[in-house]
């Protein structure tokens, strides 16, 4: 049965964050996309501008895809979104982003912080099983780049059953390594100061192109993996974790949480989300849709999984 979704005008989105889908390209075929369809054509420019200009107020602009770098027009849709006020973001892969004049041009653009996916962190077995190949290496000069550029930082882990296992703790050595390697301190950067890095990590979903249900963690895994990785126990992060944070989108509840982690060169906040649960209506998150209209993120991305 097909999803009743509400839709809003944009001059009367009630959202923070609106992810805007400009692509259906991408560059990767990832074991557990949930935007697998390729063959839907770009979203209009001009049809993004409209959106962006109609917005009622200041918003979290997410530019995603499938891999928002395939659209050549992607510095100007970045410089569109700052001129009517709003804060850019992008969700990539990338792939694009290991050279470092592509990451200036976006900064230059007034992008204000990168996601970026390193679902294997530095091993290649991993991105081989999970995104198609082996891709540590360009993930790595990423990173770096993105580092070295000063924008926002933001990465991205799914966690698998038996591929996962120390995958939170090498994410977070993993930037360390790289910021120090630099000469980077996050607690006193300009950016990494006022934002530290989110290192983001989410279950594995059963939306779209998926690996199957035997991939999932229970929550009782995925509790004693973080545990094991932070050297922490459950209650001592439901504890740490910060409440209430509508800054980053969701509040602490559930097996949601935000936790601010010292490292000998500052705080990252490591981030969780369980997309394994029948998620409710979205309050906090946003999805422009084909007809330029915002619904629910999470409500749209179920009911359209192989049509939009």
């Amino acid at each position: 049965m097909r999803l009743q979704l509400i839709e809003h005008k944009p001059e009367d989105c009630p959202f923070k964050t609106v992810v805007v889908d400009i692509t259906h390209k991408c560059n990767m075929e990832c074991s557990n996309c949930y935007i697998p369809n390729r063959d839907i054509p770009d979203t209009p420019t001009e049809v993004i501008e409209e959106f962006l200009y109609k917005l009622p107020k200041r918003t979290n602009v997410r530019f995603i895809g499938a891999e928002p770098t395939m659209r050549n027009d992607l510095p100007e849709l970045i410089q569109t979104a700052r001129k009517f006020g709003h804060r850019p973001m992008v969700m990539t892969n990338g792939l694009r982003l290991a050279r470092k004049e592509y990451v200036e041009i976006l900064n230059e653009a007034g992008l204000d912080y990168i996601y970026l996916s390193m679902n294997g962190a530095d091993n290649d077995e991993v991105y081989r099983v999970l995104d198609g190949g082996r891709f540590a290496t360009v993930k790595l000069r990423a990173l770096r780049n993105i580092l070295t550029t000063g924008l926002g930082l933001h990465t991205g882990t799914i966690l698998v059953k038996d591929l996962s296992n120390t995958m939170i703790r090498r994410q977070i050595d993993l930037v360390v390594e790289e910021a120090k390697r630099l000469g980077i301190r996050f607690d006193t950067h300009p950016t990494y100061k006022r934002l530290p890095p989110v290192l983001r990590f989410r279950n594995v979903g059963l939306l779209g192109r998926n690996m199957g249900e035997e991939s999932v963690l229970s929550i009782t895994e995925v509790k004693q993996l973080f545990e094991s990785n932070l050297d922490l126990t459950w209650g001592q992060i439901e504890e740490r974790s910060l409440s209430g944070v509508t800054s980053y989108e969701t509040p602490t509840k559930d097996h949601s949480f935000i936790l601010p982690y010292k490292t000998e060169i500052g705080t990252v906040l490591v981030r969780f989300i369980d997309w394994s649960l029948d998620k409710e209506e979205d309050k906090y998150r946003g999805r422009m849709t084909q007809d330029g209209t915002v619904v629910s993120f999470f409500s749209h991305v179920k009911a359209n999984e192989f049509n939009y």
